[in-house]
């Protein structure tokens, strides 16, 4: 029981120094045996050492050891005598770069010959300091047999300031040799430890080097980095840390034990730094402090590049357009912008789809320093999608700020073209079936040429849905045999041909394809047709109103015409209801149209025009899918028509009369109408005076008469001819007569 008492006696003792003391900076403890119950009742501070057989050294720190324990040195307990100078010794050396400040100490010592030593002593630099116990035949005991016992129970300060080293020793002194023999206390001579805390004084700070790589890298990075460290102490390394303008970024604490002579170990250390928390984003210059096991820091300031942003979304184009093409190979490019202490771009990340596809392919890089584009893409046949983001040199990239998609075209095959058959309801037309799975038909020509003719005639040709369509103008081709041939071009530029039909059969065709029509029209004439016929056995003279159509006739000035025709098919049959056009052009004017007229069901039709100037009225059906077209002109004359008016109707000769008049058919020439002013006589109309209007078409003359003998009566009228830029036709006016009377 009385072992176990002094066990937890030792504990206390120790639990309350190591409550209120601690090592300060530049200072740490070393504890032996009860002053180390943290650390198990540890004593490998204390190197043992014994110099023959005959002593005895023995760590026996733990409470439940065999008598006192702690820190044992001894004689052997044997029948003889132990050499002189024979010695068990436990010798605490402080690191080198360190200094004993202070010791606190309890344990004991006993023996019961003087011969022996037993001493706890503290050794610096020139001298030697016993702290506890006595030299050989000193303090020897007054009666022989007899214990010196010296205990010290509570753990107390000894002066042990500015030692390097605490030796405790137990030595033979006796030239003759000591006796080793047993007594009742056990050996001759017994020193034991067992409470010691040992404050060492450390002023060499420790020195380290951070590691060119991770954080310190020099190169730009993201995330969580780890920052290597090779530390070196005389006593150690307690702790390392990464520092940020923020604080603490990262915390090493090294397994230092304070019951071993050098606590804390030497070496490597990796710390990791989160850098998305409490660092930013740029070079920062952060610190990388360690602290020995005195407490003792050194900081060393170390340069970091850190980005943990991804670099912002571009919007790609692709060179020459995001149209189809006919050759793979393509290439985007993009602007980046500046990045301003901020890792460098460094590569591209895109993913493909076909266009419309719900998921994306797999991801692709492209690498290069400041990469502002991508090259050498090459993708299947058909319509591909890309999106891509970019990547910078600390690794950051983000899908969610990909580009919006661009297209990729690529269509190598040509269109696949032959000819459709001619149809029944509609031979004119020509039609070319193209076949193009992948970019689709973009445009085409049919051409076609006669048999025996080197040239071949493009017709208009139009795109409907996936075919080729023109239509031949065979009212206006020669007739005969016509071979075709078609050209197609897709969207990415590729080019097909055909010549022939969908069965191999050569594409031909025969103009004309459509039946012809026949059109009857002109201008409604009625006149008197006279006969004789016999009826009843007698002749007589039958007279019939009939109607007939002519091509050319003259019509006075704002009178009406009636245009009538009939439309006939191929076998001379009626064609009801069709349309018929209705046009006119006056002479130098544009065409311009009149109406649009219906066949009745005789295939008739009629329409009224009221005349203004000569005109060609051109009457028009333009056919069908099965017919050709058809035109018929009809010429309308119409004469210019003035008045004539004179002075006075008789006079004497010698005397003057003034003809006038105006012309009434409008418009009138620029620089006025020409008139000519006829006489009749000798037996005909004879110009004797030629003038202009005025612009509305007024004219006068004045005509003195002097030859005439007798009494005369003349016929005068005035002539309008025909002139250019004049639409009518040559007119006369009413004719005057004037009553001369001569001498």
């Amino acid at each position: 029981m009385e072992q176990f008492r002094r066990a937890a006696m030792v504990v206390a003792m120790f639990a309350a120094l190591a409550g209120a003391d601690g090592a300060s900076a530049g200072e740490y403890p070393v504890k032996v045996c009860g002053a180390a119950l943290e650390e198990g009742l540890r004593s490998d501070a204390l190197a043992l050492y014994r110099s023959n057989g005959d002593m005895w050294v023995e760590r026996d720190c733990s409470p439940f050891g065999r008598g006192d324990g702690g820190v044992i040195t001894r004689n052997r307990i044997s029948n003889g005598k132990a050499p002189y100078k024979s010695t068990a010794y436990a010798i605490f050396e402080a690191p080198p770069g360190t200094v004993i400040k202070g010791l606190v100490w309890s344990g004991r010592y006993q023996r019961v010959d003087c011969d022996w030593s037993a001493q706890l002593a503290a050794v610096g630099p020139g001298f030697t300091r016993v702290l506890k116990g006595v030299r050989a035949g000193e303090r020897c005991p007054r009666h022989a047999g007899t214990a010196e016992v010296a205990r010290y129970s509570a753990p107390k300060p000894l002066p042990a300031s500015g030692a390097t080293r605490l030796v405790q020793q137990v030595t033979c002194g006796d030239h003759r040799g000591c006796a080793t023999s047993t007594t009742r206390i056990g050996a001759r001579a017994d020193f034991r430890t067992f409470f010691a805390r040992i404050e060492l004084a450390d002023v060499q700070g420790p020195s380290v080097s951070v590691e060119r790589s991770g954080l310190f890298s020099g190169e730009w990075v993201r995330g969580l980095q780890p920052v290597r460290l090779n530390s070196m102490d005389n006593v150690g390394i307690a702790w390392d840390k990464v520092l940020g303008d923020g604080g603490q970024l990262a915390f090493n604490k090294r397994p230092c034990i304070y019951a071993q002579r050098v606590p804390c170990p030497n070496g490597s250390a990796e710390l990791r730094v989160d850098t998305t928390s409490g660092v930013g984003d740029g070079s920062r210059t952060l610190t990388v402090q360690v602290a020995d096991g005195g407490g003792n820091l050194t900081s060393v300031p170390a340069v970091a590049k850190i980005d943990n942003t991804p670099p912002s979304r571009v919007r790609p184009v692709v060179e020459g357009g995001e149209g189809w093409r006919n050759r793979t190979g393509f290439a985007l490019a993009w602007q980046n912008d500046a990045e301003i202490d901020r890792a460098p771009i460094v590569g591209a990340v895109y993913r493909l789809r076909p266009a419309g596809a719900p998921t994306w392919g797999a991801r692709q890089v492209q690498t290069g320093v400041g990469i502002a584009g991508l090259t050498g893409l090459d993708v299947p046949p058909g319509d591909w999608e890309l999106a891509m983001w970019r990547q910078d040199g600390a690794g950051n990239e983000s899908e969610a700020l990909a580009s919006d998609p661009v297209h990729l075209r690529y269509d190598p095959e040509p269109p696949q073209v032959s000819f459709e058959r001619q149809r029944a309801a509609d031979p004119a037309r020509v039609a070319a079936d193209v076949a193009d799975r992948v970019s689709g038909l973009a445009a085409g020509e049919i051409e076609l040429r006669r048999e025996g003719e080197n040239v071949w005639r493009t017709l208009a040709t139009q795109r409907e849905g996936s075919q080729l369509v023109a239509r031949v103008d065979d009212a206006n081709l020669p007739a005969g045999l016509y071979a075709l041939r078609a050209r197609a071009t897709d969207q990415a530029g590729n080019h097909g041909f055909a010549d022939r039909l969908a069965d191999g059969f050569p594409a031909v065709m025969r103009l004309p394809a459509r039946a012809g029509l026949r059109l009857r029209a002109g201008i409604v004439a009625r006149r008197t047709v006279r006969r004789r016929v016999r009826s009843h056995g007698r002749r007589r003279l039958e007279r019939r109103r009939v109607k007939r159509l002519l091509d050319r006739a003259r019509v006075r000035y704002r009178r009406r015409a009636v245009l009538a025709g009939q439309l006939a098919g191929p076998t001379g049959g009626p064609r009801a209801g069709d349309e018929v056009r209705i046009l006119a052009r006056a002479p130098g004017a544009p065409e311009y149209p009149l109406a649009r007229v219906r066949t009745d069901s005789r295939g008739r039709f009629r329409h009224a025009i009221t005349v203004g100037t000569s005109q060609i009225v051109r009457v028009a059906f333009d056919g069908s899918n099965t017919t050709l077209p058809a035109q018929q002109e009809v010429v309308l004359q119409v004469p210019a028509s003035g008045s004539l008016r004179a002075s006075r109707r008789r006079l004497r000769n010698g005397r003057s009369v003034v003809f006038s008049g105006r012309v009434r058919t409008h418009p009138l020439p620029q620089a006025g109408k020409l008139v000519e002013l006829q006489a009749h006589f000798r037996g005909r109309w004879r110009t004797f005076q030629t003038l202009r209007t005025d612009p509305v078409g007024r004219w006068r003359f004045r005509y003195r008469f002097g030859g005439t003998v007798g009494r005369v009566k003349y016929g005068f009228r005035a002539r309008f001819p025909e002139e250019s830029g004049y639409p009518y036709e040559a007119g006369v006016s009413r004719k005057v007569a004037v009553t001369v009377k001569g001498r």
